[in-house]
């Protein structure tokens, strides 16, 4: 694995937050994507069921099971 900065990309930060992945498949085929708004970033915010989702993936390795539980009309950042 190889990772590099981009000159261009670092100039621009943080106004806009790029990144690119480049794959050299085994085939030799070379596989690339760019963007500029990752999900959950402040332009391009997660949705209620993301974060939720989000927080199962990376909670369950750790905490066990997270039991599937009716939405109880708690929204994020309203502190309710």
């Amino acid at each position: 694995m190889t990772v590099s900065e981009s000159a261009v990309y670092s100039a621009a930060f943080p106004a806009v937050r790029s990144a690119r992945v480049t794959l050299t498949l085994a085939d030799g085929r070379i596989q690339s994507a760019e963007t500029t708004a990752s999900e959950g970033a402040p332009d391009n915010p997660l949705t209620d069921p993301e974060v939720t989702e989000k927080f199962r993936r990376f909670a369950h390795p750790v905490l066990g099971g997270c039991p599937q539980r009716p939405d109880r009309g708690r929204r994020r950042g309203t502190g309710g």
